[in-house]
């Protein structure tokens, strides 16, 4: 659960920043959103094999500019 400490000089506005860059910060609705609906467990392992190969061609790519640059 997330708590924001309210102070009487906070303004409504930065106390409702903080709490959604709180809730940003600790993926609260990447994670509502991924429970919206049920996911199979096949499709869970298909997902996060994409998510995988995606991040190490993502890294590669940034490794081959990094070279290239140097």
């Amino acid at each position: 659960m997330i708590r924001i400490q309210v102070e009487n000089r906070d303004s409504f506005e930065g106390t409702l920043k903080r709490f959604q860059k709180t809730c940003q910060r600790e993926g609260v609705l990447s994670e509502a959103k991924k429970r919206e609906f049920f996911e199979k467990p096949c499709d869970i392992r298909r997902r996060e094999a994409r998510e995988r190969y995606r991040n190490i061609r993502r890294i590669e790519r940034m490794r081959g500019l990094r070279r290239r640059k140097g």
